[in-house]
């Protein structure tokens, strides 16, 4: 469904049918090679679904499709549009690229723009992500994140919980983060955890989780909803010898505000940053004191 609930994709009976609940009509039909795993774009526009040839691309106000040639002949799963319809988030069990070697479904980024596909759920030496499936995939409006389910060990360090895992991929920096993690350490939830889904913005992300420690209180031994707020921080170099850049991102009222550091993304655990978080109205502020003399990956969390 489109966003503004005007657009329903669906598949019956082998057919790919668009429905305009403003219409109250629907406004497309076309028989399709047994479809499945339909989407459509946030206009209403694009529609996109798997065949067992490939995967079919219709725009609906020219009345033209075509099969997307670099995705290949497989099962196709998962299927999401970005904001602006650039991109396709699917899962896939055949390799669209060379280094995707585990046999098993990986969650990919096709951009329409330049024809191309990016492997997801890589390793975090880029190598095939191994030890099981990746799927689910679930796109941010502005095309930026993709977040999916994977129980594939190597995406990250320290995931030894032997399930399936929430990953969040930023299509900036090409670095996968694991988001079902223990609030105990650097390490994944005892449970496993599924079915992300983005809020319209894409700064919050929902999932639900069998594990009991991602958040305290959590007693019930059942599954849970769980909300992660995706805080866009924004980094200013530093002018003061010594000193390293300000972290500034938007705050909520009652919540406690950590920036935490890594010096390498395979280092095994996050370290506090020195220095002290101010909070002026909606934006939270640190200068870090103490900064390397190279590179250095940061973080913000809440308590």
């Amino acid at each position: 469904m489109t966003p503004d609930g005007r657009f329903v994709a669906f598949i019956a009976q082998g057919k790919v049918f668009v429905w305009d609940s403003q219409a109250i009509a629907l406004i497309y039909t076309n028989a399709a090679n047994t479809p499945f795993s339909i989407a459509i774009s946030p206009d209403g526009n694009r529609l996109a679904y798997g065949v067992f040839g490939g995967l079919t691309v219709v725009e609906r106000t020219a009345n033209t499709n075509w099969v997307v040639p670099a995705i290949i002949s497989g099962w196709h799963s998962g299927l999401r549009f970005s904001g602006d319809g650039r991109y396709l988030a699917y899962a896939s069990r055949s390799a669209m690229v060379t280094t995707d070697t585990n046999a098993s479904y990986d969650v990919y980024l096709y951009d329409f723009q330049t024809g191309t596909n990016l492997l997801v759920s890589h390793s975090y030496d880029s190598s095939a992500a191994l030890g099981g499936a990746s799927d689910w995939p679930e796109i941010s409006f502005d095309g930026r994140f993709v977040s999916y389910r994977s129980g594939a060990t190597n995406i990250v360090a320290n995931d030894t919980n032997g399930s399936p895992d929430i990953f969040l991929y930023d299509r900036l920096n090409g670095i996968n983060t694991l988001l079902s993690t223990s609030r105990f350490g650097n390490s994944s939830a005892d449970s496993r955890s599924l079915a992300p889904v983005f809020s319209g913005n894409g700064r919050v992300l929902l999932f639900q989780s069998w594990a009991s420690d991602l958040v305290p209180q959590d007693f019930n031994h059942s599954s849970d909803v769980l909300a992660f707020w995706l805080l866009y921080a924004t980094v200013v170099a530093g002018n003061t010898p010594g000193e390293g850049p300000t972290l500034n991102w938007p705050v909520t009222p009652g919540q406690t505000y950590h920036v935490q550091y890594k010096d390498h993304l395979t280092d095994a655990d996050w370290q506090d940053v020195m220095g002290n978080v101010t909070i002026t109205g909606n934006t939270g502020r640190l200068t870090d004191l103490a900064p390397s003399s190279g590179q250095r990956f940061y973080r913000v969390v809440t308590d």
